[in-house]
This record gives C-alpha cells, sequence and structure tokens, in this order.
C-alpha cells in the first residue's frame, strides 16, 4: 500500500530529544569552546521512515560521482515513486562508511527527516580535549541534553558574528555555491569547501576555523559582485555561436 501526500508532512515531525546527537563544529581561538552542531544517528532517520511510509514504501541506493557518494532516496506516493538525491565525502573517522551514513541522512533531509535541526538557535558550549580532537565537557552534554539551561553567554561577543552577519554570509556563500556548481569558478577545493557549507545550512561550517569564516564572509561581496559583472556582460553580449 503506498502512501498520500498528506502522509509525508509527518517525516518533517520533531524527534525526542534523546534522538538528537550533538557534535563540535567551529572552535573559539581558546579551544574553551565549540559551535553545538545537532545531527540524527542513521537508525533513527530509517525507523521514522518505517514509521511513516512503511517498510515497503522507500528504498536507497547508492552511487559515486568521484569521491562523492550520492544516495537516491525513493519514496512511493500514490502509483508513483519518486526520488529525491543527495551526497556527501568519506568521513575522518568511518571513512566509506561514513560517507554512505551522511548521504543517506541528507537525502532524507530533503524529504523533510531532521530539516529543522538546521534551524536551531545558535549554541557555544564548554568543550576539552578528547583524544586527537574536542568533545564537550560533562556539563555541556547535559545542558545539550536538555538537563541544565544554557550559560546566560556563552562565547564572548568578539568571537561570534552577529545574527546580520551570519543570514547575509550565509544567503552570500549559497548563491557563490550555485555559481561555482556551474563551473562559473574554477577553484575546485573552494567549489567543495562551499557545496558542504550549504549543505549545512549556509553559514555554518564544520571544523573551519573562525578566522577562516571571517576571511570569506570578508570577500563575499568581492566575489558576488564578480559573479554578478560577469553574469551581466554574459546577457548582454547573448548566447555565443
Amino acid at each position: 500500500m503506498s502512501v498520500s501526500v498528506d502522509t509525508l508532512k509527518d517525516l518533517a515531525k520533531p524527534f525526542p530529544e534523546s534522538s538528537i546527537r550533538w557534535r563540535v563544529g567551529s572552535t573559539a581561538k581558546k579551544k574553551d569552546k565549540g559551535l553545538a552542531l545537532a545531527y540524527l544517528d542513521a537508525r533513527d532517520v530509517m525507523t521514522r521512515l518505517d514509521d511513516v511510509l512503511g517498510q515497503d514504501n522507500w528504498q536507497d541506493s547508492f552511487t559515486h560521482d568521484g569521491v562523492r557518494t550520492i544516495c537516491q532516496l525513493s519514496v512511493r506516493v500514490g502509483s508513483e515513486w519518486i526520488v529525491k538525491s543527495d551526497g556527501a565525502g568519506n568521513t575522518a573517522i568511518e571513512g566509506e562508511k561514513g560517507g554512505l551514513s551522511d548521504a543517506f541522512k541528507r537525502s532524507a533531509v530533503k524529504w523533510g527527516v531532521g530539516r529543522y535541526l538546521y534551524a536551531l538557535p545558535t549554541r557555544w558550549e564548554e568543550i576539552e580535549e578528547q583524544g586527537r580532537g574536542h568533545g564537550f565537557t560533562k556539563e555541556a552534554k547535559a545542558r545539550l541534553r536538555g538537563d541544565n539551561p544554557p550559560p546566560e553567554k556563552s562565547i564572548p561577543a568578539e568571537e561570534e558574528p552577529s545574527p546580520s552577519e551570519q543570514e547575509r554570509k550565509g544567503k552570500a556563500l549559497v548563491e557563490i555555491q550555485k555559481l561555482a556548481m556551474a563551473r562559473d569558478i574554477a577553484d575546485v577545493d573552494l567549489t567543495r569547501e562551499l557545496d558542504e557549507m550549504a549543505e549545512r545550512g549556509g553559514w555554518l561550517l564544520q571544523d573551519v576555523p573562525i578566522d577562516k569564516w571571517r576571511e570569506w564572509y570578508k570577500n563575499a561581496d568581492k566575489w558576488m559582485g564578480a559573479m554578478q559583472t560577469r553574469k551581466a556582460t554574459q546577457e548582454a553580449e547573448g548566447p555565443q555561436t
């Protein structure tokens, strides 16, 4: 039995707090605080698809585009199978397995699963050295679980971009990323990083220092201006024969 369009809305419902995982994104210069990024375990995403759609009404398949893994997540709506796809590169911890999981979760986001997590308020929490990287302190983990309220001001003002800067930077970089994917920007490394950034909500960067974030923000207007000038020139010249 297939699902209806109205049923698909249930895919976007929030998850229990216990299902939300957190990882450290950008860190402060002193490495004492980190940006808390929410994510879901792939098994919880599978369970949501099973519960809402039924096991017979969704399926996934994977292909590769260079170093990126692409997941095609198909849902049977009425008598038609509809496919939505997204991709990810191999992760530093789990390699190709992590890439498969991330690609699957990103394609599920396109169906609404966990999409609200990208709109959560910015949170900076205390971190400490854990192994080769950094993780949240015991107290920070408790706050992220909802056991304790977050600190009134979790990171110095000079370390945190203002909301207006965040919004402006995000919109600019998403547009730059679209142009880059259309080969208007030749810098392959920049293209890949902007692609990853846009998929995480525009301005949010994972494992990218704040000073790098500021450098990209500083140049965003210049890049946008150059792209707009090129587009205007191309339109004025008309199609090339």
